[in-house]
């Protein structure tokens, strides 16, 4: 039996009818997708993470504990093959790359609001260097922007 293609689909959880592409898919379901719309989902996902961070913290802490030696021995072979990830060798690769100077856009200061990356990675998308993301990060702290960054601490 063949199941029909279907083009939208209904949200159980906030009742929106919205296109295939708005669900995760999950294979267990019928259809093929998720019950939830990702919108939903995500929304779920960051709540349950921010109501959970001290017990998810706390179970980190105990892992890294308990592995600590395996954790060691494994960020050295990392570190032989790839390099100390250093803040000078990301200086020097950003500098490398940087294209952008003066004046920061609306748009850049909103990437770096919504962004979870590095400095270094952050650096690289925008074509600045290293030291002016942070001192733009820093300034955004300063100004009360909220930071995507700064979820955990808050």
């Amino acid at each position: 039996m063949t199941v029909p293609t279907i083009t939208v689909k209904r949200c159980t959880k906030c009742g929106e009818t919205k296109g295939v592409d708005g669900f995760y898919r999950n294979r267990s379901k019928r259809d093929g997708l998720s019950t939830h719309c990702k919108e939903c989902d995500r929304a779920f996902s960051s709540a349950y993470k921010e109501a959970h961070w001290e017990e998810r913290c706390a179970k980190q802490r105990a892992y890294y504990e308990d592995h600590r030696e395996e954790l060691r021995a494994y960020n050295r072979d990392r570190r032989a093959l790839f390099g100390e990830p250093t803040t000078e060798r990301w200086r020097e690769i950003t500098a490398k790359h940087a294209t952008r100077r003066g004046r920061w856009s609306e748009a850049e200061d909103a990437h770096l609001a919504a962004s979870t990356d590095r400095v270094g990675d952050d650096a690289l998308a925008l074509s600045r260097t290293y030291a002016s993301v942070e001192r733009r990060i820093a300034r955004l702290r300063r100004s009360c922007v909220a930071l995507a960054r700064d979820a955990h601490r808050r």
